[in-house]
């Protein structure tokens, strides 16, 4: 080999290690930034899961409470078309519970048709109570504007200011709502 060749050669290899060094340096470099990326992406990943599992919950959140409305709403319509069914056959039974307590005594055919009437008005009141529906008015109970209407005052020895003498007309309670008031007579 000549000399320049050795020269050149003896440069070379001294170059060699230098570009290694470069090489991996770059290498490092590389890898250090491509995990820095891969740290930053998965950072967003994670704030993205975080913001869809967020966003679901809220969607459970609402779907859970529209679920509910809908069954409120479905049950007030419910009560509100029974309400409304109960307050055009009420009327009905107190014309016959009334008939049956104003009845002629002593006819025998009127008998029996007080008694028909009787039956027909408990079979009424049976299918009513079925339903949930109570009386809301009684002898000796005391006066309650919610449930009741005075359509006379009296003077009582017997009662207390207040508490009810006779239930002219019954009044009708379907869980906390008043379908009918009772029309009675109070005690002064």
């Amino acid at each position: 080999m000549t000399k320049k060749e050795k020269e050149k050669k003896h440069d070379e290899s001294e170059e060699i290690p230098e570009i290694r060094d470069d090489i991996e340096t770059a290498s490092e470099s590389a890898a250090e930034d491509a995990a820095v990326d891969l740290a930053a992406e998965l950072a967003k990943a994670k704030d993205k899961e975080e913001t869809l599992m967020n966003a679901l919950a809220r969607e459970r959140a609402d779907f859970t409470n529209y679920r509910r409305l809908v069954e409120t709403e479905k049950k007030n319509a419910s009560d509100e078309y029974k309400i409304d069914v109960l307050k055009k056959i009420l009327p009905i039974l107190d014309d016959m519970e009334l008939a049956v307590r104003n009845r002629i005594q002593g006819d025998v055919e009127l008998d029996e048709w007080a008694r028909g009437i009787e039956l027909i008005a408990r079979k009424y009141r049976s299918i009513i109570e079925g339903e949930g529906v109570k009386s809301s008015a009684a002898v000796g109970e005391p006066f309650d504007p919610r449930f009741h209407q005075a359509i006379a005052q009296e003077e009582s020895p017997d009662a207390e200011s207040g508490t009810i003498l006779e239930v002219l007309s019954n009044g009708y309670i379907l869980g906390e709502r008043t379908i009918k008031t009772a029309l009675v007579r109070v005690a002064a």
